[in-house]
């Protein structure tokens, strides 16, 4: 979804001109105030996960249109995808092969505040995008 965000807003930055900047910077913002509503709002509980495919795909949804979201981020900033491309994913890969072996032990506790870093670093981002 990166890559097709990355794309898609390639093959419409004609059209989008100059506004290219704004948008990334709405994009972003939009991610960064929904982890921070998210770290601030859920309690700082270890949700039970549940594998069943109707339960998982809307949280699967959910994270493809933020990786699209940034993939069009990418695209307005010039960025080189194949690059950013493979750091996201190997990035991913090992994050997530981290955060299943610690588990709930340090999630329940770190869960929001994490919510809420992250959430401000995409806010600072979207804003020195507006700077450049």
């Amino acid at each position: 979804m990166l890559v097709s965000g990355y794309f898609l807003a390639t093959y419409f930055t004609d059209l989008i001109g100059a506004y290219g900047p704004f948008i990334a910077f709405g994009l972003l913002s939009v991610l960064g105030i929904k982890m921070i509503v998210s770290g601030i709002k859920n309690p700082e509980t270890c949700p039970v996960i549940s594998t069943a495919p109707l339960q998982i795909i809307p949280f699967a949804l959910a994270t493809s249109v933020d990786a699209l979201a940034i993939g069009a981020s990418f695209a307005f900033l010039h960025v080189d995808i194949i690059s950013a491309a493979s750091i996201v994913g190997m990035t991913t890969f090992i994050l997530s092969v981290l955060g299943t072996a610690i588990g709930c032990t340090c999630g329940t506790k770190l869960q929001s505040k994490a919510n809420l870093a992250g959430g401000i670093i995409l806010l600072f981002i979207g804003i020195r995008m507006l700077a450049v």
